[in-house]
């Protein structure tokens, strides 16, 4: 009999383990057995937990949930399919769970709900989220809303507005606003043509390995832009960019091995540089690896 009793004792003790197991008081709570349920690698009980977790208003959860369904994603060894739908769905709460000028996960969820916006081309609901994105100093919001001005996207273009966004994600060190920030001091546009302002700018994104950077500044040097004309400088440049797999680095690389400009002219080596180009699809590339390989080169 006192077997029966403590055997009934330690089910009932179970069951109710089991149930808080099932269940979360709390946004915290649901989050750390969702991610508990990643460690195990039983995803549709962690998305289950993790989706509780943001109705419950835990915003860690809804800015993780709008990261996960972004695209193809493995995580912790778990694949989560991509799911642009839920993906805006999580990452807009979260980013309206976002104070004024609060800076937290949800600035980030706001620029990336903005960016998936701006791909159905609804660019007023993208505007709103890159500006509340921004306004939590989120470089990357900052950025896209400088690209609406920028490029006219549901609105009249406008490069000074576009300038001041550009400028502060540049200010956050977020290299591809300052390589277009530097491209409207390079074209005069909405700002006074100024060679070394874009080039100091230039400069910055390609310290961080920013490839389109590197390309432009050795385009610089090739021409003469707001530097001495030094085609070894423009060679160095071009090889960075085409290293981090640029094509139109390796493009202009080509070229200066073509016509011997700051190297000894090798005619197999600029049809190397064209090959490469033609790989990742630039067709000018293509065009003239064909027409050295004909001529026997």
């Amino acid at each position: 009999m006192k077997a029966k009793i403590v055997f009934l004792v330690l089910f009932i003790l179970g069951l109710n383990s089991w149930a808080l197991a099932e269940d979360c008081r709390s946004g915290e709570e649901c989050f750390q057995i969702g991610t508990d349920y990643l460690d195990k690698k039983e995803s549709q009980k962690a998305l289950k937990f993790l989706e509780k977790s943001c109705e419950k208003e835990f915003n860690t959860a809804c800015a993780f949930l709008g990261g996960l369904y972004i695209k193809d994603f493995s995580v912790k060894g778990v694949f989560i399919e991509e799911n642009t739908d839920k993906a805006l769905f999580f990452s807009e709460k979260s980013c309206n769970l976002l104070k004024n000028n609060e800076k937290d996960l949800s600035s980030s969820s706001c620029a990336r709900a903005g960016f998936l916006y701006a791909a159905k081309q609804d660019y007023k609901n993208a505007k709103i989220l890159f500006e509340k994105g921004c306004s939590g100093n989120s470089a990357f919001a900052c950025y896209g809303i400088g690209g609406i001005y920028n490029e006219s996207l549901g609105l009249k273009q406008d490069y000074k507005k576009a300038k001041e966004y550009y400028e502060k994600a540049c200010d956050f060190d977020f290299a591809p606003a300052c390589n277009d920030l530097a491209i409207l001091y390079d074209k005069a546009k909405g700002v006074k043509q100024d060679y070394h302002k874009a080039l100091e700018l230039y400069r910055k994104g390609c310290n961080v390995q920013y490839a389109a950077s590197c390309r432009n500044i050795g385009l610089y040097y090739e021409k003469g832009l707001g530097v001495k004309q030094d085609y070894k400088q423009a060679r160095e440049y071009y090889e960075k960019a085409c290293d981090m797999n640029l094509a139109i680095g390796c493009l202009n690389l080509g070229f200066l091995y073509l016509n011997g400009l700051g190297v000894r002219q090798n005619l197999f080596q600029a049809k190397e540089f064209f090959g490469k180009t033609c790989d990742m699809g630039m067709q000018e590339g293509c065009n003239h690896y064909k027409e050295l390989n004909q001529k026997g080169f």
